[in-house]
């Protein structure tokens, strides 16, 4: 009797689980999909765009920017295609109908050549936090556990007994490893100058240009309601050698121009021509790029790509 009720029982329980599943699957089935509204697919859109704008963008002949383009004076060396042709590229990128509220997309607006300038500095700075302290050691192991806040009271207790048993506290020091823990990569910063020394009266009007879309680019937006102001330009920086990008040098993802330094008498005093145009004026552009330096970047730049991706 008692096996009849069990079989029973069991019966009873998979037929209910397959009336379950059934009815789920039924369910399943009959369910549509609500189709994603067009905000949603533009927005998904926009941030794909987005981006990929950030990364990267090597600069071949091919595909050489077409809009404005200002050469620093003196242009008898911006201007020259002769080999060995080292000159930096600052593309300025500004936010599409700002007024109206923008796509999240940003158009290429000016370029502005100058020839390489002193110190091309790469530098990266990684952020860890040592626990060296009793204090950062015992706050550790309590977040881990609380079993490890038992044995590192233990181990700090027999630490310091051992150090004042010792008889030798003079002549000693208490050595405590240290526990490193990555925290994050500083983002990179570039710092640039540029002395233009015109040598006539139109390359002295282009210098004006160049110093006048420099500012304009890095200098936000009022916007009509004159409560908001939109972002400046973004850029990209590219180190060209032959009119491609110098494998050697730094490659820099898209950047923020963080100061614009306008030196007007570079030679301590305003020294003009005759129209009054200074005959030097040094330029110091200060960028920082917006996003993290990854190994991958690096791989993906380098031509022992497959032994550096094998970390992946």
């Amino acid at each position: 009797m008692l096996g009849l009720i069990t079989s029973l029982s069991q019966v009873v329980y998979t037929t209910a689980q397959s009336g379950h599943i059934t009815a789920s699957n039924s369910a399943h089935k009959n369910r549509t999909l609500q189709p994603k509204t067009q905000q949603e697919l533009d927005n998904e859109k926009n941030k794909a765009s987005r981006v990929k704008e950030l990364k990267f963008k090597a600069i071949s002949k091919s595909n050489m920017p077409t809009q404005d383009i200002y050469y620093a004076p003196p242009h008898s060396v911006t201007t020259n295609e002769n080999p060995p042709y080292h000159k930096i590229m600052y593309m300025a990128y500004e936010w599409e109908n700002p007024e109206q509220g923008g796509n999240n997309t940003m158009n290429l607006a000016n370029t502005f050549i100058f020839p390489f300038p002193a110190g091309i500095n790469d530098k990266v700075t990684t952020e860890w936090d040592d626990e060296t302290s009793m204090i950062k050691r015992l706050t550790a192991a309590l977040v881990t556990s609380d079993k490890k806040i038992g044995d590192q009271l233990k181990k700090e207790a027999q630490s310091k007994w051992d150090n004042l048993t010792s008889g030798s506290r003079r002549k000693v020091a208490e050595f405590n490893q240290a526990d490193f823990y990555f925290k994050s990569v500083a983002k990179r910063d570039f710092t640039f100058s540029h002395k233009m020394t015109p040598q006539s009266e139109t390359e002295s009007v282009v210098m004006k240009d160049i110093v006048d879309w420099i500012q304009y680019h890095a200098s936000p937006l009022l916007k009509k309601t004159n409560v908001q102001l939109i972002g400046p330009a973004e850029w990209e920086i590219h180190f060209l050698s032959n009119g491609v990008d110098n494998p050697f040098l730094p490659k820099i993802k898209r950047c923020i121009l963080e100061s614009v330094a306008i030196n007007d008498t570079p030679n301590d005093s305003f020294q003009s021509s005759e129209n009054s145009h200074p005959n030097d004026v040094e330029i110091e552009l200060t960028f920082k790029e917006i996003g993290i330096r990854t190994k991958q970047d690096i791989g993906s730049n380098s031509g022992t790509r497959s032994k550096m991706m094998q970390w992946e």
